[in-house]
């Protein structure tokens, strides 16, 4: 039963280490994006990226809907404004 009881926190704390990942990486990642928006004197680089995504998301035929709202959530804005819900990345 010990052993259970060990797994089971083993569970616990990895999923809790993916949940403090995934919000680290999308905070980093959505600042990246604004950085390269804000440098880009022609087209903003987060259409683009949007664009070349939407693009290879359409060859994909299997969990396309997965890996987009993957995607969405890994784009969410990091900083959320109140009552305002976040705008897909890709729709």
């Amino acid at each position: 039963m010990n052993r259970e009881m060990e797994l089971y926190q083993k569970i616990a704390d990895l999923e809790q280490k993916l949940i403090r990942q995934a919000a680290a990486n999308n905070f980093v990642i959505t600042h990246i994006v604004k950085i390269l928006d804000d440098t880009s004197d022609e087209v903003k680089f987060s259409s683009k990226l949007k664009e070349i995504l939407t693009e290879s998301l359409s060859k994909i035929n299997d969990p396309r809907s997965l890996m987009k709202a993957s995607i969405n959530d890994l784009m969410q804005p990091s900083i959320q404004i109140l009552g305002r819900p976040p705008e897909k990345f890709i729709k």
